[in-house]
């Protein structure tokens, strides 16, 4: 059945049930009365039906009604639907006008705009939403409120939160119970407010405006990723530049990797980087040593005798996005990190392997503005029972913001800063293996990376064999040998033979070992 009468004004009326054949031209008005018809409309139709399968081709069609199944792609759309029975859009990067309608999206890019809409996005989708009092169902998400002054419900978990506009706001009802109020104010700014119930109903418990226990903890420890002490997510500072730089960005409430986290919705992360903000504060907060001093230990390592790592060339997790992947020319200083740290880890091998989310650690760059936050690289990993999880991502300043020069003993020096590429590495990869920061200058394990730490001491050889079980060496190493031999270790292309050496003798084995007070493992 072809229906066209875009010549005569009027809206024609189909009564059909289960007819698969109805075609409608251009710029037709029709009511279809009846249901499990096929309609093909094309470009300016006007359609009211229910409970129908509508092929639509061409932009400017409308319809009223509710239960269809309206397969589309690359069209635009205006649906008006009174009825909580939803139509579903099965298509992608289609435009979309809803007014008080149930709609189901199915496919991906999707444009949507109208007021006091309900829509349910499909899994992991993309879809940009603007108008007022909509609500939106769905996980994993990644949904964008365009315009200004518009308003948006969450309901779901995971999902990946934007505004492009001014005076914008979105409740996020998460799936744990609470809820987190995301605003935008007139400058576009974005802030929030974490609530212990959903629809913003319940008591402050985080964000902006926090005013719970603690020195001004804008996310409450244990928020969205403590699971009881046994694990959760972790992270680990490095920091750079200018004495007053580093020291103002460490004494900061929340620091800015949390602040990241905190705007795109990455609760779990905030919490993690906040718990490592505080626990540099504490390390900050003591005195300094200098070629001696207590190790930390994170609560957490890899129990295995082979540890793999790659070079990343897919992104990382949601909160740990890599800026920029590593090249050959720095393959050769991230396996120079490994080979020193392999030197003082008798029994454990470190293996380069393909990238995936199957290798224990992987590497890049990121966006930290070290210039600015003091920040110079930052890892991020996951445990569970005092063990971490393979897909640990390690992340050191972007060398395309903060460029790297050569100095004289032809070390990376990122500008603005003493921090090596390889000392910054090495700092790194030992948050990795689950050694935190420490008050001893000379280790490298020390928050601020400076001329006097660029290789391992003393201190961060207790810390990795109380951790990886280094023995006692079989033949004697004075003080001054060990200093030699770390030193020759750390340098640019550092020998992968000497990974075999057993290097941490008794005295060094009885080093002090501090457990952080904010660890999560068991």
């Amino acid at each position: 059945m072809v229906i066209d009468n875009s010549s005569s004004g009027y809206t024609e009326t189909v009564n059909a049930t289960g007819d698969q054949g109805i075609t409608l031209g251009s710029d037709v008005s029709v009511n279809v009365v009846g249901s499990g018809n096929t309609v093909a409309a094309n470009g300016g139709d006007s359609l009211s039906a229910n409970g129908d399968t509508i092929l639509i081709a061409g932009i400017n069609n409308s319809l009223t009604g509710s239960g269809n199944t309206i397969t589309s792609s690359n069209i635009s759309l205006a649906i008006v639907n009174a009825s909580a029975v939803a139509n579903t859009i099965t298509g992608d990067h289609d435009v979309i006008a809803v007014s008080h309608s149930v709609l189901n999206l199915n496919g991906s890019n999707e444009v949507v705009s109208g007021n006091d809409d309900v829509i349910t996005v499909a899994h992991g989708e993309s879809v940009i939403i603007s108008g007022a009092g909509n609500t939106v169902t769905g996980s994993s998400d990644r949904i964008t409120l365009s315009g200004d002054n518009s308003s948006l419900t969450i309901q779901g978990n995971g999902d990946n939160l934007t505004a492009s506009g001014v005076n914008d706001r979105i409740i996020d009802n998460r799936a744990d119970g609470s809820s987190v109020l995301y605003g935008w104010n007139s400058s576009g700014t974005e802030t929030e407010t974490v609530y212990s119930e959903a629809n913003d109903g319940g008591q402050i418990i985080g964000g902006y405006g926090y005013s719970g226990p603690g020195i001004g903890v804008d996310v409450p420890v244990g928020y969205g990723g403590d699971d009881g002490g046994d694990g959760g997510d972790g992270g680990g500072y490095g920091f750079a530049g200018d004495r007053s730089l580093v020291s103002s960005a460490v004494g900061k409430n929340i620091g800015a990797i949390a602040q990241y986290d905190l705007n795109h919705a990455n609760l779990s992360a905030a919490d993690a980087a906040e718990v490592a903000q505080h626990q540099v504060q504490a390390i900050a907060s003591q005195a300094s040593t200098t070629g001696a001093g207590s190790a930390v230990l994170e609560g957490a390592k890899f129990d295995q005798q082979v540890i793999t790592w790659s070079l990343a060339d897919t992104q990382g997790t949601q909160a740990a996005q890599f800026s920029g992947y590593m090249g050959s020319a720095d393959e050769s200083v991230v396996q120079g990190a490994f080979n020193t740290w392999a030197a003082a880890m008798p029994g454990v091998t470190f293996k380069e392997v393909a990238d995936s989310a199957q290798s224990d650690i992987r590497l890049g760059f990121g966006d930290f503005n070290t210039a600015t936050t003091g920040v110079i690289g930052y890892t991020s990993y996951q445990a569970n029972d005092g063990q971490i999880e393979p897909d640990a991502i390690v992340r050191v300043e972007d060398s395309a913001q903060d460029a790297l020069t050569t100095g004289a003993d032809g070390q990376q020096i990122f500008a603005g800063t003493d921090a090596t590429l390889s000392q910054v590495l090495l700092h790194e990869i030992g948050h990795a293996l689950g050694l935190g920061d420490n008050a001893d200058q000379n280790s490298v394990m020390n928050y601020q990376l400076t001329t006097s730490n660029r290789a391992l001491d003393r201190t961060d050889l207790g810390g990795i064999g109380s951790l990886y079980g280094a023995g006692a060496s079989t033949a004697p190493v004075g003080g001054s040998g060990v200093s030699q031999l770390i030193q020759a270790m750390s340098t640019f292309n550092a020998d992968a033979g000497v990974a075999d050496t057993a290097l941490l003798p008794a005295s060094l084995s009885t080093s002090s070992i501090t457990l952080a007070a904010t660890s999560r493992a068991a």
